[in-house]
């Protein structure tokens, strides 16, 4: 049953969630690729200044000093700017954007307000968001107990379980208000063992997708872009995200029945 309905779901809407995710992806690469390039041009800059610093001499003159200074401290303040605030706030904007999109067409039959599904849905997300945000950037590498990587697991899992209470808001959003949906959400979230398979198989696949992007954005930006192995890659890129899709279904159908 729980097959029959998301493939049915599946079919009926497969377009426009397709094109949400297409988007998504496509103007992720297309930004990454704008932001490399950005800090690869601050990273120059930099560059730049440390060979000057290297030439400066005890005799310089003070005004030239207080010029490189100030120089070296924009240029610093402006990629840090860039690096912790712009690229995090744009891609935020474009989940927001695609990923609303996405789970309105999976509810638009069954919201009444508009207005308020999308409010209380871009403000759970953010609020979820802004907390992935704060853990990815404020964990620091003292929680090691080996070196980086187990830092790296430990950000992945509170990540994760993020998303998953993410998704399980936003299974259930349609038109409640803010409290009854928080209610159902811990309701939903003490019930959880029932559906978390499907979240596990979806990022199961969400980190093949990624792995398969970060492929083709490497092998985009190095410029070895070879058409036989490049295009099946596509290819085969699009068969996951079809399958992402359908995996996303799973656990919407799932987390309704609970």
């Amino acid at each position: 049953m729980l097959l029959k309905k998301s493939l049915n779901l599946l079919k009926e809407k497969f377009y426009p969630l397709f094109f949400s995710e297409l988007v998504f992806l496509f103007v992720t690469f297309f930004f990454l690729v704008f932001a490399k390039n950005k800090l690869a041009v601050y990273i120059l800059q930099i560059q730049d200044f440390s060979a000057k610093a290297a030439a400066l001499q005890q005799g310089t003159d003070q005004m030239q000093v207080l010029q490189f200074l100030e120089g070296f401290e924009q240029v610093t303040s402006h990629a840090t700017t860039f690096a912790y605030i712009v690229i995090p706030l744009v891609l935020g904007i474009i989940w927001l954007g695609t990923q609303t999109w996405f789970w309105y067409i999976l509810q638009k039959q069954k919201i009444k307000h508009t207005k308020k599904y999308l409010m209380m849905s871009i403000g759970g997300q953010i609020v979820l968001l802004l907390l992935l945000y704060l853990e990815l950037l404020f964990i620091p590498l003292q929680f090691s107990v080996f070196d980086t990587v187990d830092v790296a697991i430990l950000k992945t899992i509170i990540g994760s379980i993020l998303f998953f209470i993410l998704f399980v808001f936003l299974s259930g959003l349609n038109n409640q208000s803010a409290k009854t949906s928080m209610q159902e959400t811990l309701q939903k979230l003490k019930r959880s063992h029932k559906f978390v398979l499907p979240f596990i198989l979806l990022c199961a696949v969400f980190f093949s997708l990624a792995f398969l992007f970060f492929t083709l954005f490497t092998t985009y930006m190095t410029g070895n872009i070879v058409l036989f192995s490049t295009v099946p890659m596509v290819l085969y890129l699009i068969v996951m995200m079809m399958v992402f899709i359908w995996l996303k279904l799973v656990f919407f159908v799932k987390a309704q029945e609970v």
